[in-house]
């Protein structure tokens, strides 16, 4: 499969690896040392008060606790199993090889250290404090809300757009159960008679000459169509294989990740089993130097092109918002792999390859990521302030973050993220697939719209929230950034006063 000429920037990799659910799998794990919270309550009533950070684990009358995990390990086997996936083993190679070898590597790790891991740091710590999820955790910043709306659309875009790759995958395993491999000759009904095998007395092409790997691909297993404006017919193979993928997701989660403790340590571990095995394959092939030493051998000229980064999350979203469907779990569950399967299936058809390439382009990667880290860098250290998250984080481990990482939150993340956008902004380039389709003006236009489809989300709940809050201009962008909690037995909520200002850099 050949891929874009046109793509998100180098640095914007970095930011892929922050960008994942373990913040929602870190809300469901207690921290080791709960923290009171309480808030006198007035004419002598009894007290209010939660514990494990700004919300209690019940908090309405009757409505069941979040599960937990089981431990510490299966919390990190849990963010370790969803780091490591198809983006190792397929994504990033491509990467490098697309953008100089060895000088990816350069930008990868600048990014990496300034940027993707303080902020997944700062999303696992806030997500455990506040045993919260996506949206939830926005209580402490109320007005900018739509950060945690935007993040949720993204990651139902992105579990649509991996879920197609798991079918392709499911496929070719099921494909390959034969003693001969269908894509290693010419005679398969889907060839075709430019249809060229590789020997040692054919070792040059013809011209027009296609290899039986590609029309595997291009015949067999997408029936591809000639553009975007034919989308044909439903590819039924594909879509069993979708649905398959979709059920197999349904299983795991339907009681809720941390009651699948034990099945997170087999999906960390089996990656880099397959890794390894793959490492030892390799080096092995002949020409395997070559590809090492194009690791290690820079190309400086590709560092000034712009070529260059779950479904539980989404329940957790969901519960968040309105707590008392957490009795329902397995429907909401049930509803959200129906609905992303859905969404899935125009992309398992002749013409889904060019839809899932627009979704890459335009809706999972690059400015879309980029926008969203910009603000909920903006709206927890400089809003929510570093000395707030310092003094969470600080309750729960003993002790504060390094001064690398505040640094990060509040300047090296904001500043590499409005520096990246523009550039990426200005060096924008319209895709091409398989370097011979271009799209027409309608199909980058669905693009852009895929991309304003979690953009938006920002902006919109902002005006929103400034619309619907009673009191004046000032009193709505106060409340708006003042932190609040659920009240334990009832469900209005209230603000909490922190020893420092809300407003706080």
């Amino acid at each position: 499969m050949e891929k874009k000429t046109s793509g998100p920037n180098v640095f914007t990799l970095a930011f892929l690896g922050s960008r994942n659910g373990c913040r929602e799998n870190a809300s469901a794990f207690t921290a080791p040392q709960a923290v009171p919270i309480c808030k006198e309550a007035e004419d002598n009533e009894e007290s209010s008060c939660t514990t494990s950070g700004l919300g209690s684990q019940q908090d309405l009358a009757g409505v069941p606790s979040r599960g937990k995990w089981a431990g510490k390990a299966d919390f990190i086997f849990g963010c370790i199993s969803y780091a490591v996936g198809l983006g190792n083993v397929w994504r990033f190679p491509y990467l490098c090889y697309e953008n100089g070898g060895g000088a990816f590597l350069i930008p990868y790790f600048i990014c990496l250290i300034t940027t993707a891991i303080p902020m997944f740091y700062l999303e696992v710590a806030m997500g455990q404090y506040l045993s919260r999820g996506g949206i939830g955790i926005w209580g402490i910043v109320p007005m900018f809300k739509g950060i945690g709306i935007a993040s949720l659309t993204i990651v139902t875009l992105s579990n649509i757009y991996y879920m197609v790759i798991v079918a392709w995958i499911l496929f070719y395993l099921i494909s390959s159960f034969t003693e001969v491999l269908p894509w290693k000759h010419c005679g398969n009904h889907w060839n075709t008679e430019n249809c060229w095998e590789y020997n040692e007395t054919h070792a040059a092409p013809h011209n027009k000459s296609v290899s039986p790997i590609v029309e595997f691909w291009e015949n067999h297993v997408l029936g591809i169509s000639s553009g975007l404006h034919e989308i044909g017919n439903m590819r039924l193979e594909l879509a069993l294989y979708l649905f398959l993928s979709w059920f197999i997701v349904y299983v795991v989660i339907w009681r809720g990740l941390h009651q699948s403790g034990k099945i997170v340590w087999v999906t960390a571990i089996f990656p880099y089993v397959c890794l390894f095995v793959l490492l030892v394959r390799g080096v092995t092939l002949q020409g395997s130097i070559d590809g090492l030493l194009f690791y290690v051998t820079p190309d400086w000229s590709q560092l000034l092109k712009p070529k260059f980064c779950p479904s539980e999350a989404i329940v957790a979203g969901i519960i968040d918002q309105w707590p008392q469907l957490i009795t329902r779990r397995k429907l909401i569950t049930f509803l959200m792999v129906v609905f992303q399967f859905l969404l899935g299936l125009p992309m398992v058809t002749q013409g889904g390859m060019y839809l899932l390439q627009l979704m890459d382009n335009y809706a999972v990667t690059g400015i879309t990521l980029l926008f969203i880290v910009f603000f909920q860098a903006v709206a927890l250290s400089w809003i929510y302030g570093t000395s707030n998250i310092s003094d969470n984080i600080k309750e729960m481990l003993g002790r504060r973050p390094s001064a690398l990482f505040r640094l990060s939150w509040s300047i090296f993340i904001p500043v590499m993220c409005v520096a990246i956008f523009l550039f990426s902004v200005i060096k924008y380039q319209p895709i091409v697939y398989a370097k011979t389709y271009a799209y027409p003006w309608w199909g980058e236009m669905l693009g852009w719209f895929m991309a304003l489809a979690s953009m938006i989300m920002i902006p919109a709940y902002m005006i929103y929230f400034l619309l619907t809050t009673p009191g004046s201009i000032r009193e709505r962008i106060l409340a708006g950034v003042t932190p609040q909690v659920a009240g334990h037995s009832e469900k209005e909520e209230k603000e909490y006063t922190f020893s420092n200002r809300a407003l706080q850099p």
